[in-house]
């Protein structure tokens, strides 16, 4: 999808049902099947106004243990697209299930458009920092670079 053209689209949102309706653009500029987002665990969709404006999010994200899991979370919002690629720490350690979790402080990194034309290409950028995050976790316990960038990118690309 042209960003340009979700962009656009949203500015022109201001109700909830066109909040609703850019809700369902974001879910096609971000698409699950065929594409390296495929068997992320969607959750946590959320549209509405904020500030007169139409907003939408949601957050995909791939379990890595029932400790942690790499989250992504597109986010629009008017004119300002962003996505927010986190790795996401389970307290009581029951993964999804997890009733206390927290985001990694140093591993919330946001991503801005900037260069790219389409999401496709924006999507590899994207997932590129998500399976850093993922390496740099298993690094941070000793595992050596090359078998945690090796491990890290099996996970994401079996989908």
């Amino acid at each position: 999808m042209e960003i340009n053209n979700l962009i656009n689209f949203a500015a022109q949102c201001n109700t909830e049902e066109s909040a609703r309706q850019l809700f369902d653009k974001l879910e096609e500029a971000f698409p699950q099947e065929d594409s390296p987002l495929k068997g992320l665990v969607k959750t946590n969709p959320d549209y509405g106004l904020e500030n007169g404006m139409a907003a939408a999010s949601f957050e995909l994200s791939r379990l890595i243990n029932n400790q942690y899991a790499t989250t992504i979370k597109p986010y629009i919002c008017g004119a300002d697209l962003k996505v927010h690629v986190y790795l996401v720490h389970f307290l009581d350690g029951n993964g999804f299930g997890s009733r206390r979790w927290n985001t990694v402080d140093e591993c919330d990194i946001t991503l801005e458009p900037g260069k790219w034309e389409t999401t496709d290409g924006w999507l590899v950028a994207i997932t590129r920092t998500a399976v850093d995050l993922h390496a740099n976790l298993m690094m941070s316990v000793g595992v050596p670079e090359a078998s945690a960038y090796s491990i890290a990118n099996e996970s994401w690309n079996k989908g």
